[in-house]
This record gives structure tokens, sequence and C-alpha cells, in this order.
């Protein structure tokens, strides 16, 4: 394994192999869709095998959940992390809100910026001024893993992530419960944010197929169950 994370860590989309990892950062991508020849093109060159190596090099499940903000996502990515899931902290520009937030791996937005033009982040996109993405090491490690996405970045994690990626959208509470929710965090302005965004996903979900949904404790519960075993 160890092998692959560093092939895939010194990858470049053109199938060429970087030497060394500046200051110990890695890179954003605000492509459309992700082209990458490095994984589905290229060549290992000590195994000589061919194509896919992050799809493919790992078949453990990863479940992603997304939602409006205050829907409840972290609570139930929370929840699997305590049932012993790898947890996939995204990389963020954002700033801590106090030293118990711990939700992302927080960067600067020139560390953001020299891990994107390396080839190293994936699953990118701005949310509220702030860019989020996720390190393509974090999905080759083993283990089955939870993590948080977006709701407009669905196909991008598809696309790397490939048939180990399962989407579970965290459907929102009645509009009071939103508020009150905001309000005991200390952010009632996000409030109206969070009806934004429920009305946003609704259109986005329209006819897929490949989304789960859960909205209450008991069915995160239930939903953690059946996918360990």
């Amino acid at each position: 394994m160890e092998q692959w994370r560093n092939y895939l860590t010194n990858l470049q989309e053109d199938g060429t192999i970087r030497s060394g990892i500046k200051n110990g950062h890695h890179s954003r991508d605000r492509r459309s869709k992700i082209p990458y020849a490095g994984f589905a093109d290229s060549t290992d060159h000590a195994s000589k095998r061919k194509g896919s190596f992050l799809t493919e090099g790992n078949n453990d499940i990863i479940v992603a959940f997304f939602g409006p903000t205050g829907s409840g996502k972290s609570h139930a990515k929370k929840h699997f992390v305590e049932q012993g899931w790898r947890e996939i902290k995204t990389n963020s520009t954002r700033q801590p809100r106090g030293p118990e937030d711990t939700e992302y791996n927080f960067l600067s937005e020139n560390e953001f910026v020299e891990l994107e033009n390396m080839g190293q982040l994936v699953n990118t996109n701005k949310y509220q001024g702030y860019w989020y993405g996720t390190h393509v090491d974090d999905l080759s490690l083993p283990g089955p893993a939870v993590m948080l996405t977006d709701a407009t970045s669905l196909d991008k994690l598809k696309e790397v992530a490939g048939e180990r990626l399962t989407l579970v959208y965290t459907a929102p509470p009645s509009s009071e419960e939103m508020e009150q929710r905001h309000t005991r965090r200390g952010t009632p302005e996000r409030a109206a944010i969070a009806a934004e965004e429920v009305a946003r996903d609704r259109a986005l979900l329209e006819g897929r197929g490949d989304v789960l949904t859960v909205s209450n404790q008991a069915e995160i519960e239930k939903l953690e169950e059946m996918l360990a075993t």
C-alpha cells in the first residue's frame, strides 16, 4: 500500500512522476471535470500496471455525507468515526471557529493553491468565499472511511472514488428547527443560507438514484450497521 501512496503522491496529470513535495504540502482543481490521465491512462513504472490506480487499488467503501448547513452531516460523520470508520478530513481555507473546531485541515490560501497546482487535491469547490478539497492520499488509504462533501461536487468525487463511494444526503429538519440549531451554534445568519441550500439541493438531487438519505439519529445508526456488514 505504501508503494501506491508514494506513486499517487508523485503522479502528475500528464502521467509523469513528480519528484518531491515542496514544504510537505500538496494542491486544488477548479475544472468542472477531472480528466486525470495519471489515474486513467498512465503506467506505474514499478509494477507496469496501467490505469485507474485510485479507484482500483483499494475496494474499501467511502461514505460521503452532504447536505445544507446545519442539517447534521458533521454529526452523522462523527457517529461513523465513533464506530471505528476512518475519518477523511477536508482541507479548507476558512478560519477555525475556535480551538474546538477540528472538522477540517485548515490551510492558508497559498498552501491550498500549492496543493492544487501539484495535482494533490480533488473534489474541490468554493463555498462562502473559501476553498475546500480532498487530498488524493486520503482516498487511497485502506479501511472503510467517512467524509463530508458538497452537493455541487458529487460527480467530481465519483469520478475519482468510483464504485467505492456511497453518497448520503442528510435531510434538513423543519425551517424552525434549522433556525434554532444555528442560534445554538452562534451562527443565526446561516439559517437563511440553509434555506437557499435546501432549494438548491432539491433541484440537484432530482432524478438521482445514487443517493441515500438520513434524517435522524436512528436512521444514521441503521445505515452504519448496514454498511459495516
